[in-house]
């Protein structure tokens, strides 16, 4: 994986996300991070009781792309080098739910074009629907997000590496986001559910 594919999701994001569609599986995530009771690691599949707070393996040797999504909710913040791998679980998953975040500025990218844009708030002319039993509809986020490393603000930094100092406070202030986000929302298929 790439530096850049471990932004943290926001918290204030992932929590006005959860109150709409009710997560219970994190596809993305690590033991610091994870946002679901339920989630998947690079090394398995793991849950935390609500009384205990330390990580349970309860599957080992998949991860999100090679683990099972079926019947889940489903919240995924994914590495952005690798959409297409996630993308394409997502359609094949079976899952009651799927939300991928993504980046909004590569919608001429072939992962777009290929996974998304033919398929997209009704585009399709069903096929992929009714054999993924999922259909796929777009949230364009209103506003950029400020992503997160090891639950830290990102800072802005100068070319040379060291933190850029606002100019009137003298402090590290957060990093600009370089994109918009959109929400990839899949879907039961009416009359799959």
């Amino acid at each position: 994986m790439k530096d850049n594919d471990t932004r943290e999701t926001p918290p204030e994001l992932f929590l006005e996300l959860n109150r709409r569609f009710k997560f219970d599986l994190d596809a993305c995530a690590n033991h610091e991070n994870a946002l679901c009771p339920n989630y998947f690691t690079e090394a398995g599949m793991y849950g935390r009781a609500e009384h205990d707070p330390r990580p349970l393996l309860l599957a080992a040797g998949v991860d999100g792309l090679t683990g099972s999504w079926k019947g889940r909710r489903v919240f995924c913040n994914f590495p952005y080098s690798e959409p297409a791998l996630w993308l394409n679980k997502a359609w094949e998953s079976k899952a009651d739910l799927v939300y991928c975040l993504a980046p909004a500025c590569r919608t001429e990218q072939p992962w777009w074009a290929e996974y998304v844009e033919p398929f997209r708030d009704g585009k399709s002319d069903g096929w992929v629907e009714n054999y993924s039993g999922l259909t796929l509809t777009t949230e364009f986020l209103k506003t950029r997000r400020h992503f997160l490393i090891d639950g830290k603000p990102i800072l802005r930094k100068n070319k040379d590496g060291s933190l850029w100092l606002h100019p009137d406070t003298k402090q590290p202030t957060r990093s600009s986001p370089k994109f918009g986000l959109v929400g990839l929302v899949f879907t039961p298929t009416k009359g799959n559910s």
